[in-house]
């Protein structure tokens, strides 16, 4: 899946949003946000195997662009240290 000019920044900012919605409504239900993405920056697909935690594109298989295997492991990391 080729990438355009833009594509990027775009999707940057549409996560960045669906974070600060998450984090609204857990506020406003009284629930605690874990901010996965901050501890996450420096693992995306674009780092060599063993530092990303996120798939390459391509080839496209069932995992592309999907957390892998250090991706989870990471993310149960960074929610258990913020619920204890």
């Amino acid at each position: 899946m080729p990438f355009v000019k833009g594509d990027i920044a775009f999707l940057r900012n549409t996560v960045f949003q669906l974070n600060e919605m998450l984090r609204e409504r857990a506020a406003w239900a009284g629930a605690t946000y874990v901010d996965t993405y901050t501890p996450a920056v420096g693992h995306d697909m674009c780092r060599p195997p063993g530092k990303r935690y996120v798939e390459l594109l391509l080839p496209v298989t069932a995992g592309s662009a999907h957390p892998n295997k250090a991706g989870h492991a990471a993310l149960v990391g960074i929610i258990r240290s913020r619920l204890g």
